[in-house]
């Protein structure tokens, strides 16, 4: 009879020590960081900087292409005196007739699932847009340093810290500066 007591009382001290260190499991997973979100394929790669007026209702953004006549550019190098980025899984790059400075991502968050009414119309260069659907839209936050060789376009500083909205659309991508507070 003893010894049933006895493995009565384990089972009952197994149980209770699976569910307190199942509540612990359960609470550190709560408390862990959120998964970091990766950008989708198809806003890595090389984008030009736009022609001036090309989007005049939506000024306050960016707007990066790569597709011109149907043909999609190979390298940032393509894109001249307009400059460019090219983005990384990791970050990205400025390049205006070489490098002009490396971006490394701090975050990237979601932010919205990407609209219909998102798309981009452009009545002065058609020929640039395809029918690519909007994507989501992310904010970005990344530290830049300039390249030591970089020109007048970048920054006075060494270093700074840049945060914006990023979703691409027709096959453009757009970013907005954010204000970070």
């Amino acid at each position: 009879m003893k010894s049933d007591r006895h493995a009565l009382r384990r089972t009952a001290t197994n149980r209770l020590l699976m569910r307190a260190a199942l509540g612990l499991i359960l609470v550190f997973m709560a408390l862990r960081p959120a998964q970091a979100t990766d950008l989708p394929a198809e806003m890595l790669g090389p984008w030009c900087g736009q022609y001036g007026g090309q989007f005049p209702n939506d000024e306050q953004a960016s707007h990066w292409w790569r597709v011109y006549d149907g043909t999609r550019i190979k390298d940032v190098e393509e894109c001249g005196n307009r400059g460019g980025i090219h983005v990384r899984k990791d970050g990205y790059d400025y390049a205006r007739f070489g490098p002009q400075a490396s971006c490394e991502f701090t975050a990237i968050e979601f932010r919205r699932h990407g609209k219909s009414e998102d798309r981009l119309v452009s009545e002065t260069r058609p020929e640039m847009m395809t029918d690519a659907p909007p994507s989501d839209v992310f904010i970005v936050r990344a530290t830049c340093k300039k390249d030591p060789n970089a020109g007048w376009t970048m920054p006075d500083e060494d270093t700074w810290n840049e945060s914006f909205e990023i979703q691409t659309a027709n096959d453009w991508l757009r970013t907005e500066e954010i204000e970070e507070g």
